[in-house]
C-alpha cells in the first residue's frame, strides 16, 4: 500500500508540475496572438480597405503558432498579402525604430558632444625659439623635449593644459625638465611680460576626444560622464588615430539598450564608465532648417520643414516665435515637405493663423475629422459617427503675426499640402513656387511592443479633404516661379516689393530690350546725320538739252541747302574755338593740381616712435625696463619714451590699460607735415615683439627708401 501510495504521490506531483507549466506556455503564446489580433483589427477598423481582412478567421488560423515578435511580423505579412493589401507594410525591427525616431526627431546614442584633441605622451618638443625671448637668453634650443614643468610631468595632459603649465606670472621662473640629445637636465627660464617663454612647441601626443557637453538627461550624464572628460578608449580599444566620424559611430551605433564602455582620463587619472544607449530627442536633426537676415528691406526669417509629423513641432515652434516676431517676414519653406498627422499640422497652423478652416480627413470608417480655428482657438470636430462631437484642443496661444510667405513645389504633399492651402485660402499667406503634388493619402504607423521589439504596421489612414468632404485639390501658387532654384529669390523679391520685375529672367529680358532700343537710336541718328549733311559731288550734273516746262521751273533761284550748311559750319567753328581755349587750360590745371597733391603727399622722411604708457605698478616697472633696454640697442630715426600717466593723466589719450606699448611709424613730406602714419598698441609687450615690430616698420610701404634705423646691440 505504501509503495502504491508513493507512486500515486509521485504521479500527482508530475501532473501538478505539468499543469503549472502549461499556463506559462499558453501565456507566452497568448502574448504574441494578442499582438497580432490588435494590429489586424486596428487596420481593419480604421483603413479604407481594411474590410478585406477577416481578423477572426486569421486569428484562428495562426492560433498557437506565434512564438516570437518575428513570427507576428510574418503572420501579418501573410494576412495582408491574402487580402491583396500589398501597400500595407510590416516594418522590420530596425525600420520600426527608424520610424519612431523620425516622428520624435530622436537619435540613438549616449548624448555627448566631443572634440578631437591631443594627449601628450612623451613630452613637448621645442620646434622654435624666438629671437630676443627669455627662452633664448636662458639657452633653450630647438629640438629640446620638455617632459616636466616645476617637477610636474606634462604627460597625460592635453596640449592646451601642457602649454598652460609653461605660462605664469610675468617675471616668475619656470624650471623645465627636459631631454637634450638623450640626456636629462633642468633649465630655469624667466617668463616674459606676456606670461610666456617665447617658444613654439609640438606635442609628442596621441589622439583623444574631449567631452565638450552632455545633453540634458542623456545616458552619458546619468552614467557620470562630465564636461572636460577625455575619452581615450572605447570598448577596450584605443582611439588614437581615429577620425571624428569613426569615434562618433563607435559611441552611437548600436541598438537602444546596448552598452558602450568608455575609458576616461580625468584629473590625471583613468576611469572606466559603462553607458547605456537610448533614443534621445534632438529636434535639430532633420526636421527643419532655420536661416534669416535682419535689417532694412531684408528683414526676414526662413523656416524650412522636411515633414510635419514631428510630435513636438508645435511646442518647439513656440520657442522660436519670439525670434520670428522680431522680423518683418517669415518664409515657410514647404518644398518637399510631407505629412500624415492631421492634428500636428493643425496645432502648427494655430501658430500662424487665428481663424478659418485648417484641414479635414476621412478614414476607412467614413469618420470625418475637421480642424477649425475660431478667435484663436482650435477645435476638432468629428462627424459620421452616431454621436458627432466637437472638442477644443489646448494650444499655447502664441503665434507669428507678421507677413507670411509659403514656398511649395511638386513634392509638397499630405498635411503639408493642406497647411499651404489653409494659409492661402484664409488670406494669411501668399504661396510662391510650383503646383503641389495632389497626394492626399495619409498613412499611419501602428505599433505593439513584444519582447522589447516593436512590431509596426504602416497602413492607409484615410485622405485629406476639404471642409465638405471632397478630396483636397492641388494648391495653385499665387506666384509661379520659372525655375526651382529661383523660388527663394522670388520670395525675397516679393518681400522687398520688387515682385516679378526683379526676377532674374525678367531683368534679363528688360536688359535686352533696353540695349536694343539704344542700338536702334544710334542707327537712326547715324542715318539722320547722313541725310541732313549735304553730299559733295565731284562734278556738276550736265545740263539737259530738253526745254523746261514753265510749271517745272523753280519759282526762284534760292538754294535751300545753303542755310543748313552755314549753320553747321558756324557750329563747328564755335566748337573748335572753345576746344582751343578750354582744353589746354583744363589739361594744364589738372596737371598742376595733381603735381601739388603729389608733392603734398610724397613722403621724404620716416620716423619710428615707441612709447610705453605706465602707471607705477610692478608690471609697469617691468615694461619700462624692457623698453629702456630695447632703446639702448637702436640708433637712427627712432625715438623711445616712457609716459607716466600718474604724473600726466592727459597723455594717456585712448589708452585705458597699463602698461601699454604704442609703436608708430610716421612719414613726412618736404615741408615736414605728416602724410601718413601707422600705429599699433599692445597691453604688456615683450621684448621680442618690440623687435619684431621695429623690423617690420622700418621697411617702407610708401615707395620710398626704408626708414634709417640700425640695431647696434643684441
Amino acid at each position: 500500500m505504501l509503495k502504491h501510495g508513493f507512486r500515486i504521490l509521485v504521479s500527482s506531483l508530475v501532473l501538478a508540475l505539468t499543469l503549472t507549466a502549461l499556463p506559462a506556455s499558453a501565456a507566452e503564446t497568448s502574448k504574441y496572438q494578442d499582438a497580432f489580433n490588435q494590429l489586424c483589427r486596428e487596420v481593419a477598423a480604421r483603413h479604407p480597405d481594411g474590410a478585406r481582412l477577416d481578423c477572426n478567421k486569421l486569428s484562428a488560423e495562426f492560433a498557437g503558432k506565434l512564438d516570437s515578435a518575428e513570427a507576428v511580423r510574418a503572420a501579418l505579412k501573410r494576412a495582408f498579402a491574402s487580402a491583396a493589401l500589398s501597400e500595407y507594410q510590416v516594418l522590420s525591427a530596425p525600420a520600426a525604430v527608424a520610424q519612431e525616431l523620425k516622428v520624435t526627431s530622436s537619435e540613438i546614442g549616449i548624448g555627448v558632444s566631443i572634440n578631437e584633441i591631443q594627449i601628450v605622451e612623451r613630452g613637448l618638443e621645442v620646434s622654435s625659439v624666438m629671437d630676443d625671448s627669455t627662452a633664448q637668453e636662458a639657452g633653450l634650443r630647438k629640438g629640446d623635449i620638455i617632459v616636466g614643468v616645476d617637477s610636474k610631468p606634462v604627460s597625460n595632459k592635453t596640449r592646451h593644459q601642457a602649454i598652460e603649465m609653461l605660462q605664469g606670472t610675468p617675471g616668475s621662473y619656470a624650471t623645465l625638465g627636459l631631454f637634450r640629445d638623450g640626456v636629462a637636465r633642468d633649465l630655469k627660464v624667466q617668463r616674459d611680460i606676456d606670461e610666456k617663454l617665447g617658444i613654439e612647441v609640438s606635442p609628442l601626443a596621441r589622439t583623444a576626444f574631449e567631452v565638450r557637453g552632455t545633453w540634458g538627461k542623456s545616458p552619458a550624464k546619468a552614467a557620470g560622464v562630465k564636461d572636460g572628460d577625455i575619452i581615450v578608449a572605447i570598448n577596450g580599444a584605443s582611439i588614437d588615430g581615429r577620425s571624428y566620424e569613426e569615434v562618433r559611430k563607435l559611441l552611437d551605433n548600436g541598438a537602444a539598450g546596448s552598452f558602450v564602455d568608455l575609458k576616461i582620463l580625468r584629473d590625471g587619472g583613468f576611469e572606466s564608465i559603462a553607458v547605456q544607449r537610448k533614443a534621445m530627442e534632438n529636434f535639430m536633426l532633420t526636421i527643419w532648417d532655420l536661416s534669416g537676415q535682419m535689417g532694412g528691406s531684408d528683414d526676414w526669417y526662413r523656416m524650412s520643414l522636411s515633414h510635419l509629423d514631428w510630435q513636438m513641432l508645435p511646442e518647439r515652434m513656440d520657442e522660436f516665435l519670439e525670434d520670428f516676431n522680431q522680423h518683418q517676414d517669415l518664409i515657410l519653406d514647404l518644398r518637399g515637405a510631407k505629412g500624415n498627422d492631421a492634428e500636428i499640422a493643425a496645432r502648427f497652423a494655430a501658430r500662424l493663423m487665428t481663424d478659418g478652416f485648417v484641414l479635414s480627413t476621412v478614414d476607412g470608417a467614413s469618420l470625418q475629422t475637421s480642424y477649425v480655428l475660431k478667435d484663436g482657438k482650435l477645435f476638432r470636430k468629428e462627424t459620421g459617427t452616431k454621436a458627432d462631437s466637437t472638442v477644443e484642443i489646448t494650444i499655447s496661444g502664441k503665434r507669428f503675426d507678421k507677413r507670411l510667405t509659403v514656398l511649395t513645389d511638386g513634392n509638397t504633399s499630405g498635411t503639408a499640402e493642406a497647411l499651404a492651402s489653409a494659409l492661402q485660402k484664409s488670406g494669411r499667406a501668399r504661396v510662391i513656387g510650383h503646383v503641389t503634388a495632389g497626394k492626399t493619402v495619409l498613412t499611419a504607423a501602428y505599433t505593439v511592443v513584444v519582447d522589447g521589439s516593436p512590431v509596426t504596421v504602416l497602413a492607409r489612414a484615410g485622405r485629406v479633404t476639404t471642409a465638405d468632404g471632397q478630396l483636397l485639390p492641388q494648391v495653385q501658387p499665387d506666384v509661379t516661379s520659372w525655375s526651382s532654384g529661383e523660388i527663394v529669390d522670388q520670395a525675397l523679391a516679393e518681400i522687398r516689393g520688387d515682385g516679378l520685375w526683379m526676377s532674374q529672367y525678367v531683368m534679363f529680358f528688360w536688359a535686352v530690350i533696353f540695349s536694343s532700343v539704344i542700338c536702334g537710336l544710334i542707327v537712326l541718328f547715324s542715318f539722320y546725320s547722313r541725310w541732313m549733311t549735304p553730299a559733295k559731288s565731284e562734278e556738276e550734273p550736265a545740263e539737259s538739252d530738253e526745254p523746261v516746262e514753265p510749271s517745272e521751273a523753280p519759282k526762284d533761284n534760292v538754294d535751300t541747302k545753303k542755310p543748313l550748311e552755314k549753320k553747321q559750319s558756324a557750329g563747328k567753328l564755335i566748337c573748335f574755338l572753345l576746344g582751343i581755349i578750354f582744353v589746354p587750360v583744363a589739361v594744364v590745371s589738372g596737371f598742376a593740381l595733381l603735381s601739388k597733391d603729389n608733392a603734398d603727399r610724397t613722403p621724404v622722411r620716416g620716423e619710428i616712435v615707441v612709447k610705453a604708457f605706465v602707471d607705477g605698478s610692478e608690471l609697469s616697472k617691468m615694461q619700462a625696463a624692457i623698453v629702456n633696454d630695447v632703446s639702448k640697442q637702436y640708433e637712427g630715426a627712432i625715438s623711445f619714451s616712457i609716459v607716466d600717466v600718474k604724473e600726466n593723466p592727459d597723455a594717456a589719450g585712448e589708452v585705458k590699460n597699463f602698461p601699454t606699448v604704442e609703436i608708430g611709424v610716421f612719414w613726412y613730406n618736404a615741408e615736414g607735415k605728416t602724410v601718413s602714419s601707422q600705429r599699433s598698441w599692445r597691453h604688456g609687450m615683450p621684448k621680442r615683439e618690440i623687435h619684431q615690430h621695429l623690423e617690420m616698420y622700418k621697411k617702407s610701404s610708401r615707395g620710398s627708401k626704408d626708414i634709417s634705423i640700425n640695431r647696434v646691440q643684441r
